[in-house]
């Protein structure tokens, strides 16, 4: 009794350590996944232009790392909270990068699309916390946290009709793409291993966009796209 004992206690120890390491190697992934944007904010910030490129992932994207973090602080799970609150960050400082430099044919678009996210976020935190019956703040947020993280891996394909078209993926965030393929794996392996569904099923759901925008970019790859730079006064 007493060595089997032991090997029961041996046995969940494993284990324990073996979610801890998943649950590492996934935050690392996140952590690079959410700051892939950097790269294409510095691109957009040095044409001053911002091309081909779409608002609409790092939108995605923020109201996403927020629910997370909510659903992460409500759990007491870091590997949740920390590479969310980072992504919340870079999410905010894309965005700002992209308003500054957006063309002026976009700019009411694009103000448009920061307004309706707004909204979408004032609801969501209402309908989670405000609306009866209460006490089921946790449960709410998992769902958010799920239906969000579908909405930021399907994200790009908004411009999918925009890649067939042209033949181009110059307007798909490879960069994101790649990491978030990466990090959907190991965080639908730690959704397993602890039976959260929240977790488990939408990361499942984003690699098979993340793998659906890779085929993507395979197939119509990547070609320049000449950004409109603005005219200074001192060519006219």
């Amino acid at each position: 009794i007493f060595f089997r004992h032991l090997f029961s206690q041996c046995v969940c120890h494993t284990e324990a350590m073996a979610h801890g390491f998943i649950a590492l190697i996934a935050s690392c992934l996140t952590v690079g996944l959410f700051t892939s944007p950097l790269k294409i904010a510095q691109e957009i910030r040095l044409n001053k232009a911002t091309g081909a490129y779409s608002a609409i992932p790092y939108l995605a994207m923020a109201l996403n790392c927020f629910f997370w973090s909510l659903y992460g602080y409500n759990l007491g799970d870091n590997a949740i909270i920390v590479p969310n609150a980072i992504g919340i960050f870079v999410a905010c400082l894309t965005l700002s990068t992209f308003k500054n430099n957006v063309e002026q044919d976009r700019q009411a678009a694009v103000t448009r699309q920061y307004q309706i996210g707004a909204a979408i976020g004032a609801v969501l935190l209402s309908w989670a916390y405000l609306i009866p019956p209460y006490g089921n703040s946790k449960g709410r947020l998992g769902l958010l946290g799920a239906a969000l993280s579908i909405s930021m891996f399907a994200s790009p394909l908004a411009t999918i009709r925009q890649v067939v078209t042209e033949k181009n993926s110059a307007s798909l965030p490879i960069p994101m793409v790649i990491m978030g393929t990466l990090a959907t794996i190991f965080w639908s392996l730690y959704g397993h291993a602890i039976g959260d569904m929240f977790i488990l099923v939408p990361n499942v759901l984003g690699l098979t966009f993340s793998l659906l925008q890779l085929g993507l970019a395979g197939i119509y790859p990547r070609r320049a796209v000449t950004l409109a730079r603005p005219t200074s006064i001192a060519t006219l």
